[in-house]
């Protein structure tokens, strides 16, 4: 596996599939996708949270928690997404941080281990405008035509037993 395999269309599925890989409570999963902000797609999900071990691995690049039974296992799909986006900002538990791409060049930023606790994580994408377009008109012809981002297809997951939605 190259980050080179990983094209700008599979970012929100690449999210997806993180959220749906994360610890939960309950069998209950919630993923909320938000356009209220121009240009930025906010991905909410209602799992247990990061712990710093998860932070380092989702920063590091070729990196995974060694659990082979879990999706990203290979340690790239996550940081293809700061790839393509402008930033990616992410808030979990007291967790947060952003991540600026600069023309191929990542920076972290705004690096913050003890925020007031926040319950679930909501990850930011700032996109350039055609980009949040074709996304924006994907999700909301979702029943009508294969997107380039998401379809029905996509969004039928199996996780333990029980297909998602």
């Amino acid at each position: 596996m190259n980050i080179s395999d990983y094209p700008k269309e599979s970012i929100i599925r690449e999210l997806f599939q993180n959220a749906l890989g994360c610890r939960y409570e309950s069998g209950d999963i919630k993923i909320v996708v938000d356009f209220q902000q121009e240009d930025i797609v906010t991905i909410s999900y209602n799992e247990v949270g990061f712990s710093m071990e998860d932070i380092l691995y989702y920063l590091s690049f070729g990196m995974n928690n060694g659990d082979d039974a879990r999706e990203g296992r290979f340690g790239i799909g996550a940081k293809s997404v700061f790839l393509n986006v402008r930033s990616l900002a992410l808030r979990s538990n007291t967790f947060s941080f952003k991540v600026n791409n600069d023309d191929g060049v990542l920076r972290i930023e705004d690096l913050n281990f003890n925020n007031k606790a926040f319950n679930g994580t909501k990850i930011s994408l700032h996109l350039d405008n055609s980009e949040y377009q074709r996304i924006y008109e994907n999700f909301t012809t979702l029943t009508e035509k294969k997107g380039d981002y998401i379809n029905m297809v996509e969004l039928f997951f199996r996780k333990g037993g029980k297909i998602l939605i």
